[in-house]
């Protein structure tokens, strides 16, 4: 169950400076590889940002740059926000393990053993070989892979509450709206 957390934490980027105080933990996430894009969330969120761009550009015709300009802006925050939503639970993931497991955690990151492990872990079980399973197992041992996904998915659940990345998220929709004032321009249909 922890392998798909696992993967999310390389989605990370480099601590902002809110959280250079930790250098141990500093160290750690500098160290994470970037994660590759899932397709499926950009795809939902174009399909959002097409929806909305669509409503704007009904509700204002012949204002489409400034529409697009606004929702361009919008969607720069919202990744900020998911970025910082992100970082703040790998932090309190980390916190709780050593100096020593947060080395060997970005050691797994930035060795050869996580591109191996990123490829077995994208298959199911029933789909690994006797031997790609061995591997698979050896990883898991090697490195306190388990303890960090524990620790993650007990922190990403908070992240979702209503003080969090969704209240930011939504900040940033009321932002968008407040822009588009500003410029004259009608705001999104708020039901």
């Amino acid at each position: 169950m922890f392998l798909p957390m696992l993967l999310v934490f390389a989605a990370t980027e480099a601590p902002t400076a809110a959280y250079a105080e930790d250098p141990a933990f500093d160290a750690f996430v500098a160290l994470v590889p970037p994660a590759k894009p899932d397709p499926k969330a950009q795809m939902l969120l174009a399909r959002l940002n097409q929806s909305t761009l669509a409503e704007l550009k009904k509700l204002n015709p012949g204002r489409d740059k400034e529409v697009s300009e606004a929702i361009a802006h919008s969607s720069a925050r919202q990744r900020t926000a998911s970025d910082e939503n992100r970082l703040q639970t790998l932090r309190a993931s980390a916190r709780p393990l050593s100096d020593e497991k947060l080395r060997w955690l970005a050691t797994f990151y930035t060795g050869p053993d996580f591109a191996i492990f990123e490829r077995l872990a994208h298959r199911a079980p029933d789909n690994l070989s006797p031997a790609e399973k061995t591997e698979f197992l050896r990883l898991t041992a090697a490195y306190p892979l388990e303890e960090f996904s524990n620790n993650y998915q007990k922190n990403a659940p908070e992240s979702w509450e209503p003080t969090g990345v969704i209240a930011a998220i939504g900040k940033c929709n009321s932002e968008m709206d407040a822009e588009l004032l500003k410029r004259g321009l009608k705001p999104r249909a708020i039901e």
